[in-house]
């Protein structure tokens, strides 16, 4: 009998547990130097040292940046293997470093996927990672989703929307 009570128990108790609400994911924001150090990005340090950007572009986006200075919010998912966050996002941060634009200028959200709730959920929709939104208070002046043909360089797309 006691045996019977014991087993009744624990089946309501894997059953109780199971009726749990899985907890929803949302995405953190992060610094340059913040996202270096998170699970899944330290490749980010290397793919920077690996990239020269244009010095041309640089200073196009330097000279943008400090007549009319935009936030830069970039939307991406750590274990994407694709060109845009392999590539293009660690570029594009280290382009930004190089033209002077400051890591608070710079917010980085780590995504699952593009349903992930994030908290610029009223300003931003996402359509596919990774996304990089270029604003100027509540103006959205550009974005770039990263998934373009490689042969386009990240440097000089900023460059021209900042233009």
């Amino acid at each position: 009998m006691k045996q019977v009570v014991l087993a009744a128990f624990a089946t309501l108790v894997v059953l109780f547990s199971a009726c749990e609400t899985p907890t929803e994911y949302t995405a953190e924001a992060y610094t340059i130097n913040e996202i270096v150090s998170q699970p899944g990005y330290s490749w980010i340090t290397t793919e920077m040292g690996a990239y020269t950007p244009n010095t041309q572009y640089v200073n196009q986006i330097k000279t943008a940046y400090q007549a009319n200075p935009v936030a830069f919010d970039l939307f991406v998912k750590p274990t994407c293997t694709c060109k845009g966050t392999t590539k293009h996002f660690p570029r594009l941060l280290k382009t930004l470093r190089e033209a002077g634009v400051p890591d608070n200028a710079v917010t980085i959200y780590s995504m699952r996927d593009v349903t992930t709730k994030h908290p610029a959920t009223d300003k931003y929709t996402i359509k596919d990672l990774p996304t990089f939104f270029l604003t100027r208070g509540t103006t959205q002046v550009g974005n770039v989703v990263a998934t373009f043909d490689e042969t386009v360089q990240i440097d000089s797309t900023v460059a021209v929307i900042l233009k």
